[in-house]
C-alpha cells in the first residue's frame, strides 16, 4: 500500500481523508501543531487502522523545513493545512494570506526535497467558486465557477482571499 501526507490532519477534509486512506489500508502521515494535545488529536488515534498505519508529526506552517519529517518518504501529499479567517480580524494579510501562501511554500519545498513524492495535492477554501452573480443558478460549483472579483469589490468582499484561492 502506498503511504501518504496529510497537512493540517485535524482538518476538516483532512480529518476525512485520513478516514478513507486508513479504511482502504494505505499509511497516513498527518501533520498538525502539537501532537501532544489529545483534546484536538485524540479522535484520530480512534480511527479504524489508526493504531497501525497513523504516524503523527509536528509541523508548522510558517516553520521552513518543518514538514520535511513527515513527507520524507511518502508516495503523496495532501495539503489542506491553512489558517483560519477570523470575521473580526482586520489585518487579514498578515494572519492569513501571508501564512497562507508561506505555509503552502514551505510545503512544496519539502515536497521537492522528498524524491519519493509523485503527486500532491492542494485544496482551496470555497470562496474560490462562490462569490459570483449566478451563485444561485449553478450547481454544483467546480473550478470552471471562479468567484468575480468585480463582485467581490461590489459587495466588498475580500477578494483577495478569493484571488489567492484562484492563483
Amino acid at each position: 500500500m502506498a503511504e501518504y501526507c496529510i497537512t493540517g490532519g485535524t482538518g476538516f477534509i483532512a480529518a476525512y481523508l485520513v478516514k478513507s486512506l486508513l479504511e482502504k489500508g494505505h499509511f497516513v502521515r498527518a501533520t498538525v501543531r502539537d501532537p501532544e494535545n489529545v483534546e484536538k488529536v485524540g479522535f484520530l488515534w480512534e480511527l479504524s487502522g489508526a493504531k497501525e498505519r497513523l504516524k503523527i508529526f509536528k509541523a508548522d506552517l510558517m516553520v521552513e523545513g518543518s514538514f520535511d519529517k513527515a513527507i520524507e518518504g511518502v508516495d503523496g501529499v495532501f495539503h489542506t493545512a491553512s489558517p483560519v479567517f477570523a470575521t473580526d480580524d482586520h489585518n487579514v494579510q498578515e494572519t492569513l494570506i501571508d501564512p497562507t501562501i508561506k505555509g503552502t511554500l514551505n510545503v512544496l519545498s519539502s515536497c521537492t526535497k522528498a524524491s519519493s513524492v509523485k503527486r500532491v495535492v492542494l485544496t482551496s477554501s470555497c470562496s474560490a467558486v462562490r462569490y459570483r452573480d449566478d451563485v444561485q443558478q449553478v450547481s454544483p460549483l467546480d473550478e470552471s465557477h471562479w468567484s468575480d472579483l468585480e463582485y467581490c469589490k461590489r459587495y466588498n468582499v475580500n477578494y483577495t482571499l478569493t484571488y489567492l484561492s484562484m492563483t
